[in-house]
């Protein structure tokens, strides 16, 4: 990941923050019931646009990538590194709801591509959680092709964590004390 950075976007390799990189491939290579937590498996062409690539490889790790500081993160929970309370909160204050009703999804379908199926693009088993079914009175599908994951345990797991993520967000907006200087994105904060 660090070489396609450093020779396909021009960013300058004491840049590129090798810590969150470290920690992001060990969280890759943990073991799970199926092998390791994430892999990316495939072949990207020089002709692709590097934030498309970036962006595939962001989701095949269930991760995320900051532009700005080329930080990343693969897919797992971490605990929080900070606690804020009110008495944090210096200006103002404003809860934006994530995202609306009508682009919650329940359920995750779509297709990946493996060994097993001789390198075609083959659908795998859908991913629905029941009790977002029940809250949204209907089936509620969003369609994800994974062409870099090649298991179907791991694309199950992708299209859950998918699912369970979107469901979740919210944005606080706020000017905070000093306190707050040292957290970057991605930080887990209570």
């Amino acid at each position: 990941f660090r070489r396609v950075l450093f020779r396909s976007c021009g960013v300058p390799a004491a840049d590129l923050p090798s810590s969150a990189f470290i920690t992001a491939a060990n969280v890759c290579d943990e073991v799970q019931s199926f092998g390791k937590r994430y892999t990316f498996d495939g072949t990207v062409t020089s002709a692709e646009k590097q934030a498309a690539v970036l962006e595939r490889m962001a989701q095949s790790m269930a991760g995320s990538i900051v532009s700005t500081t080329w930080d990343l993160q693969a897919g797992k929970y971490i605990a929080a590194v900070a606690a804020f309370d009110q008495s944090d909160v210096v200006g103002n204050l404003a809860i934006n709801p994530g995202i609306s009703d009508a682009d919650l999804f329940n359920g995750v379908r779509g297709q990946y591509i493996s060994a097993d199926n001789l390198y075609v693009a083959t659908d795998f088993a859908p991913y629905q959680n029941a009790a977002y079914v029940t809250a949204d009175r209907r089936e509620k599908w969003t369609d994800m092709d994974f062409p870099y994951t090649n298991i179907k345990q791991r694309v199950h797991n992708l299209a859950r964590i998918f699912t369970e993520d979107q469901r979740n967000g919210y944005t606080l907006k706020a000017d905070f004390s000093l306190k707050a200087w040292p957290r970057k994105m991605g930080d887990r904060i209570t």
